[in-house]
């Protein structure tokens, strides 16, 4: 192994282990990637190699006509009704091109528009206030920063306990001079990798439609569901509509009727498991909600996409004519990830934070591997303090890169974590890796304390 010590760059949290796997390459090193940012296996012909064509092909051209061809968007509904089970008209969704940073400062803005609007313009002292997993993605926190939300209320996201976990959350600010604004959940997209079951997003709704009815009562607006990017994870639901859809944790929750609008935010890149540039869906369960995006904030920050013949290629790739091979490639990725979480499992369970079987996993970094201090490779004694020292320490030592994802909770504590992907075609490799990352914990749980 080269003696040369590679530092990890401090970029943002995906970018900079990507240029520190490039970095420890450069120098020689063997590098496992598990696989961060490496491209999915995909037919080599059909719709899906349609969609890697044309959504790694956009450039920043945008149309004003919200989302292009009129049959892009119907196959767009389709698609998310069928294999989410949404329920939304094609009048109220779009294709857009955007990030997934940029999916969530629309969601956010559209759900305090007013609020954020009336609190700017001095018409209202009322401060839009957002109900949030406790633990959510640093991208979440800056889209709230952005549209001026500076009040939070968080939860504790739990498997099948997020109806009483935001009905605790709620309560706990009910008689402060706010207004809840949105509620943000992400199933299974969340730090922990945690799947919900249908039956508690229901009761979820449920919970956020008897605040709604207080809200209307009020005169106030209604608080806003945003669905941030749910892909398949393990897709190992299975119920009432199996035959006919591959169940998604969203499935079914409106079935309800709910009075509660909706936003949701679906990575077309991140369902379909592939490495490529923003391809969004965005779409709304209120027409009203659809119609401001699109007449004024859509046009205004000139994010829905121009090239016509993008948006129909993606819309083909989207039809009801392709839902056999969308069906075969998703359960491809069930198989895969499946078999990945297991072999991973199986040398880090025991520090693995509970999750399902999906393309990303979390781990706790082991509390006796930090504030240590190790002779490394190349001669030279390092201080392991912190998650990125310990991705750097790693990435040197076993060529294993992650991404740190060490969250400060609302609490004031630190929580150090560790998001791997685990999207390798070679299950071998994760387990290498898995194998690799646990001798090193074995070394540092023995190093001196500094």
């Amino acid at each position: 192994m080269s003696k040369i010590w590679v530092s990890l760059p401090q970029i943002s949290p995906v970018q900079d282990s990507i240029a520190f796997a490039a970095n420890l390459e450069r120098e020689g090193k063997k590098v496992i990637r598990l696989n961060q940012g490496a491209e999915e296996t995909v037919p080599t012909q059909g719709a899906l190699a349609e969609l890697r064509q044309y959504s790694g092909s956009f450039d920043k051209g945008y149309n004003k006509a919200p989302g292009g061809d009129a049959k892009a968007r119907e196959n767009a509904a389709w698609f998310l009704n069928r294999f989410l089970g949404y329920g939304i008209d094609p009048e109220n969704t779009f294709i857009v091109m955007t990030n997934g940073r940029n999916g969530l400062h629309h969601a956010f803005h559209m759900a305090a528009f007013d609020q954020i609007s009336a609190k700017l313009e001095g018409r209202s002292d009322l401060s839009p206030c957002v109900v949030l997993p406790e633990l959510c993605w640093p991208m979440v926190m800056d889209a709230v920063r952005e549209n001026y939300i500076t009040e939070t209320q968080s939860f504790e996201m739990v498997r099948d306990g997020t109806a009483d976990a935001v009905r605790t959350a709620v309560a706990q600010r009910i008689t402060d001079p706010l207004h809840f604004a949105a509620l943000y959940t992400n199933f299974p997209n969340n730090p922990l990798g945690l799947t919900g079951s249908s039956s508690d997003l229901r009761d979820t709704n449920q919970v956020l439609d008897q605040l709604n009815v207080v809200n209307m009562h009020n005169g106030l607006p209604k608080t806003v569901h945003i669905v941030d990017n749910p892909y398949f994870g393990g897709l190992s639901q299975r119920g009432k509509r199996a035959k006919t859809i591959l169940r998604s944790p969203y499935d079914g929750m409106r079935d309800n009727g709910t009075i509660t609008p909706h936003i949701y935010n679906t990575s077309l890149a991140k369902a379909f498991a592939l490495a490529t540039p923003g391809a969004h869906i965005m779409s709304f369960s209120d027409s009203k909600m659809a119609e401001k995006y699109a007449g004024s904030y859509g046009k205004s920050r000139n994010l829905l996409s121009y090239d016509p013949a993008a948006i129909a290629a993606i819309g083909g790739m989207l039809s009801p004519a392709n839902e056999n091979l969308i069906r075969e490639h998703f359960e491809f990725l069930n198989a895969k990830y499946t078999r990945n979480f297991e072999a991973f499992s199986k040398h880090l369970g025991k520090d693995l934070l509970p999750a399902d079987p999906g393309m990303v996993v979390t781990t706790e970094i082991p509390e006796e591997c930090l504030g240590k201090s190790i002779k490394c490779s190349d001669g030279v004694t390092r201080e392991i303090k912190s998650g990125h020292d310990y991705s750097e320490y790693l990435g040197n030592e076993t060529g294993v890169i992650g991404v740190d994802q060490s969250i400060s909770r609302p609490s004031g504590l630190s929580w150090p974590l560790m998001r791997w992907a685990l999207k390798a075609e070679d299950v071998s490799l994760v387990e290498e890796g898995a194998e690799r990352i646990s001798k090193a914990n074995e070394r540092l749980a023995n190093a001196p304390s500094i």
